[in-house]
């Protein structure tokens, strides 16, 4: 079983898992954190770095993480 930690000492929810009927899919099936420009990163578990790329609505260094057992984070 992973063991997941909130990835950051301080910041705000900008937008939350769920339904979004107004914006492309209809639904948000994760949670975007906000924090300043330079903040470090952490993952929420221990993991493997499976791709990086950039996303078209969350910009540069988007990467996902395989945690095992079919969990993955972006």
């Amino acid at each position: 079983m992973t063991t997941f930690q909130w990835p950051f000492p301080v910041s705000t929810i900008s937008s939350d898992y769920g339904p979004r009927p107004n914006v492309g899919k209809g639904y948000h099936d994760g949670a975007d954190f906000a924090v300043a420009r330079g903040t470090g990163i952490p993952a929420a578990a221990d993991g493997t770095v499976t791709s990086v790329w950039i996303h078209p609505d969350a910009g540069p260094n988007s990467i996902d993480i395989d945690h095992g057992n079919g969990v993955h984070t972006q």
